[in-house]
């Protein structure tokens, strides 16, 4: 098998639902839009550790509510988006997510540096 192959991939492919920036069409999904312009897709999914933070889940639903209008206070009260952040957790438990912050590179996961060389470098070979 090829190290590409070896490596975890995402069980579910980002789609409108995630929270997104650059076009759905863009040939990698990653973190660097400066650089990549519309070449480049970023989504991030909910992954709180609720162990070891215990507020992290209703901070996870915060994004979540942000846009309703007069409801923001009601939603969390209430935790509307706690199934979405249930759904992102266990998204990511399904694609070998342990920690965070994790990426995935045109779904694969990166097991590389962060920092701007390493993740480049991985960002050209993954196209």
């Amino acid at each position: 098998m090829t190290a590409v192959l070896d490596r975890p991939r995402l069980t579910v492919l980002p789609t409108e639902r995630d929270h997104a920036i650059g076009p759905a069409t863009a040939p990698v999904t990653t973190q660097l839009a400066q650089l990549l312009g519309d070449d480049l897709r970023s989504a991030f999914r909910h992954f709180p550790f609720t162990q070891i933070h215990p507020h992290a889940g209703l901070a996870a639903e915060v994004p979540e509510a942000e846009g309703a209008q007069g409801r923001f206070t009601l939603e969390l009260e209430r935790h509307v988006h706690q199934p979405r952040v249930r759904e992102d957790f266990v998204s990511g438990v399904r694609s070998g997510v342990n920690g965070t912050p994790t990426f995935f590179l045109n779904g694969v996961r990166h097991h590389g540096g962060w920092d701007l060389e390493p993740m480049l470098a991985a960002i050209r070979a993954s196209v």
